[in-house]
């Protein structure tokens, strides 16, 4: 995924960047930065965690044991930042990190002040939690002490503007000199680079021991996580570079701009199948992707497919005119209106015969000369609870109603 907004990190245990508060349609005259609606306190597992974009390193947008509300819903608590805002939501440790922030799962209150004006989506791993500014950054996810910086040395050539995937013991960074770097998690130091014909702009997956880019030619490379050795690459026929590959057991899933998703096997790159979408719509937003099913969005259309086979299993049209990326927790898919769109609703499906289980309209807030809404990226579910970030700064916490 491509960063597009100025962000800051927590200096002590942070909070979400508060700017000028703004008046809202349709509610209070006025945004009241904090906590802006409380129902309940919502329960929470500690150890439950979504600590990175697309839930894991293989980019599958899909946890299999996380449970998310699936009747009638309602508003356990709503933060405001009173500011438009670009969020990615992460969660680790009873921590809600958004953005540029932080706010405690449970109560949905702030804690602590922000720090340093950086930019980026947060990762969390372990008690490291990582982020984009003048190069990369980790910080201590508990105190936000810094632990080290790093950026490419590129004769000012790379920049960091995607979303990098983080292991336990590396960090993949794609850059704009056409370059994948390794960085060691622990210490920041540089331990290979792999050049591409062109830039990388959506993130990487890793999965057993390899690493799956896809460029600006539309090649997509396997290289080996450890060396940087390069497996294979694979000319895509399809304008498929602008798509966030997704790695499920032996194949890799990607979409395209002419509306299909692919599924290529990690052994060679070869594509096993290929399914257009009804439209022919552009397929932009991440994949989710399971054992069985894969999961993708076109303009306002939910389509699942059979993963062996590419058949079509179901296919939802909702009243949304453009959908973001669908995450799937348990047998519950999420998906959100894309902040191109012009609603701000959350639609839950039954993963397995596209039921819809719920629809819930957020709020919009006028920033003066226009008004904003949408959902900035995907929704995060975790025992029992959905995190919705959207566009106009606000983040809910919906549970079962």
């Amino acid at each position: 995924m491509t960063l597009h907004s100025r962000r800051h990190v927590l200096a002590s245990t942070g909070v979400l960047s508060l700017a000028g508060c703004l008046a809202e349609l349709g509610s209070e005259s006025a945004c009241s930065d904090g906590r802006s609606a409380h129902t309940a306190d919502v329960s929470l597992d500690q150890n439950a965690s979504w600590p990175m974009f697309r839930y894991d390193t293989a980019n599958t947008g899909y946890n299999p044991n996380a449970t998310g509300p699936k009747a009638s819903i309602e508003t356990a608590w709503r933060y405001s930042a009173c500011t438009e805002a670009d969020w990615q939501v992460v969660s680790s440790n009873g921590r809600i990190h958004a953005g540029d922030g932080v706010v405690n799962a449970h109560t949905g209150e702030r804690i602590g002040e922000t720090g340093s004006d950086l930019s980026g989506n947060p990762t969390v791993v372990e008690e490291t939690i990582y982020v984009i500014g003048n190069g990369l950054i980790a910080c201590d996810a508990e105190t936000g002490v810094e632990q080290w910086q790093w950026e490419p040395q590129s004769d000012g050539r790379g920049a960091i503007q995607t979303i990098p995937t983080i292991t336990t013991e590396t960090v993949y960074v794609p850059a704009t000199d056409a370059t994948l770097y390794a960085v060691d998690a622990s210490t920041g130091t540089e331990r290979w680079q792999f050049d591409t014909a062109g830039r990388i702009e959506t993130t990487p997956a890793v999965d057993d021991g390899v690493i799956y880019v896809v460029d600006t030619t539309n090649t997509l490379y396997a290289v080996a996580a450890e060396t940087g050795e390069e497996r294979w690459r694979a000319s895509q026929n399809v304008d498929c570079w602008r798509s966030i590959p997704a790695v499920v057991n032996d194949h890799l899933f990607l979409g395209s701009m002419d509306g299909s998703i692919r599924a290529v096997n990690t052994a060679d790159g070869a594509v096993d199948w290929e399914q257009a979408s009804e439209k022919d719509d552009q397929i932009d937003e991440a994949i989710a992707a399971t054992d069985g099913t894969v999961v993708g969005t076109t303009a306002g259309t939910v389509v699942a497919l059979d993963a062996a086979t590419g058949r079509i299993e179901w296919r939802q049209t909702t009243d949304a005119y453009k959908l973001g990326a669908p995450i799937i927790a348990g047998d519950t898919v999420y998906v959100g209106e894309s902040p191109r769109s012009i609603g701000g609703n959350v639609f839950a499906f039954d993963v397995a015969d596209g039921t819809k289980r719920w629809q819930f309209e957020t709020r919009n807030v006028d920033f003066g000369d226009y008004t904003r809404s949408g959902i900035t990226h995907e929704p995060i579910v975790l025992d029992g609870v959905a995190y919705i970030a959207t566009a106009t700064g606000d983040l809910y916490a919906l549970i079962d109603g």
